[in-house]
């Protein structure tokens, strides 16, 4: 209590020189916060972009046959895996356009609309017309419809066997879609998995299984669950990690530059601290001289330097944080990305990276105090009074 009181005495002595060093420590504080937070924003936008409306997992033959059967049991138990959130099947199948000015190959996809919306998003990604309803209706991309002049109700003749030009199924547009990448828009011919089964002739058969789990980074972790568990050594069990090698690369890169700003902005309001409670001891030399001389012990008159790094951490820390927060804000909501008007990085806050850089700041304040209050503790009186 009575270091307490006299370590406010003394910062209430000095006011603007308090002011500037909470600032200070707020603005390192702050510093860490939006480098931080900025960082993890980009990261999380960069992920979403690439693999938001992808599925995380995709299971495959590794034969020759792209067909899987018997998959029903597989599939089953992978949705009672912990971490998955969606578990969608697909008939997939190329085949070449041939009532186009030129023919083209396309990718015609089937899938069960409802589940695999869930991971591709589909319904919101329709901007003309509806999704299929029925056997033998599509929805196609902006480039491909772009690029071959196509409206709604056109009808595409797919030729499946190259041998026999003869052999074709006709499937009607009801729907046309921007998934936001230009080379699925001009590929793929999106369907119900009863038009793909008509089509190709796969009967009960599938192509893949797509798994979407809750967080993206346990993907590979679960991958090696469900292959552990399904044990068919005629599926291939791939996770996105293993396709974007560089994105991770990039992603470890710019973790490690942001410890590395964090540090060295921790060490810099360490310095600051310490350097000016050490002017701070100077100057209050014959204050703390007269408090020896009334009875206060050496624990006391250090203790009154420990609580003032404490308070400079505590206000530095909570204004940090708030200011932080704020540049943070002001930045992803001010910052467009020019080819969508949308933000360029997502404003997402991560607690965690908050928290401790507060307590890492706090302990960093009062660590910074404990050279000037041991210098307090060695006060020698009878010095103070030989110095006048």
């Amino acid at each position: 209590m009575f270091a307490s009181t006299i370590a406010r005495r003394f910062l209430s002595a000095n006011k603007k020189q308090t002011f500037f060093i909470i600032f200070g420590i707020a603005l390192g504080v702050a510093v860490q916060i939006f480098v931080g937070s900025l960082i993890g924003g980009l990261q999380q936008t960069l992920l979403d972009r690439t693999i938001g409306n992808s599925p995380h997992i995709v299971i495959s033959s590794t034969s020759d046959n792209p067909q899987i059967s018997n998959w029903t049991g597989p599939v089953q138990s992978i949705r009672g895996i912990s971490g998955v959130s969606t578990v969608a099947t697909v008939q997939d199948g190329q085949a070449f356009v041939t009532n186009f000015t030129k023919d083209a190959l396309v990718l015609l996809r089937g899938f069960d609309i409802t589940e695999a919306n869930k991971i591709y998003g589909f319904l919101d990604k329709i901007y003309e017309g509806r999704a299929p309803a029925s056997v033998n209706e599509t929805i196609v991309g902006k480039e491909m419809q772009k690029q071959h002049d196509l409206e709604l109700g056109d009808t595409l003749e797919l030729q499946i066997n190259l041998a026999n030009p003869f052999d074709t199924r006709n499937v009607t547009i009801v729907g046309f879609y921007d998934l936001g990448v230009a080379a699925v828009n001009k590929l793929w011919v999106i369907t119900k998995k009863q038009t793909t089964t008509g089509v190709f002739g796969y009967g009960t058969n599938i192509t893949s299984i797509n798994i979407q789990v809750a967080d993206p980074f346990e993907a590979k972790t679960i991958a090696t669950s469900i292959k552990a568990l399904i044990a068919r050594p005629d599926l291939d069990v791939v996770a996105w990690q293993e396709q974007n090698a560089q994105l991770l690369s990039g992603f470890q890169a710019q973790s490690i530059s942001t410890y590395m700003i964090q540090a060295f902005v921790l060490i810099s309001v360490v310095l600051g601290i310490s350097s000016t409670l050490a002017i701070t001891v100077v100057q209050k030399s014959r204050q703390l001289g007269i408090l020896k001389a009334m009875g206060t012990n050496d624990k006391q008159a250090s203790n009154i330097f420990i609580l003032e790094g404490a308070i400079f951490g505590i206000g530095g820390t909570s204004l940090g944080i708030l200011l932080g927060i704020f540049m943070f804000w002001g930045f992803a909501a001010n910052v467009k990305d020019s080819a969508t008007g949308g933000p360029l990085i997502y404003f997402v806050l991560d607690w965690n990276l908050i928290l401790i850089s507060a307590v890492v700041a706090i302990i960093a304040c009062v660590i910074a105090a404990a050279s000037p209050a041991l210098r307090a503790s060695k006060l020698s009186v009878i010095e103070v009074i030989r110095n006048g």
